[in-house]
């Protein structure tokens, strides 16, 4: 689904936080982040900060689950060697 970039901003000004769902998770996204903007340059700069704050919520995400992953692998490993 594509959000008209005028919509994500009346979304945005309304809830202090606001979440993003994506396929595998749910981000979310301070809205003082967001603002009315007044030029390109400035909604290319918030769409970037926007962006990033995504990436590392979703590099968080994806830390903690090869961590799981991880602790799994030397559980079995243990196991096996008992």
């Amino acid at each position: 689904m594509i959000m008209s970039f005028d919509l994500l901003i009346g979304v945005l000004i309304y809830y202090p936080m606001v979440l993003i769902s994506t396929l595998d998770h749910t981000i979310r996204v301070p809205s003082q982040e967001i603002r009315k903007v007044n030029s390109l340059k400035e909604e290319r700069l918030l769409l970037k900060t926007i962006t990033n704050q995504l990436n590392q919520t979703m590099k968080g995400s994806m830390d903690k689950m090869m961590n799981a992953k991880m602790e799994e692998f030397r559980l079995e490993i243990r196991q096996g060697c008992q």
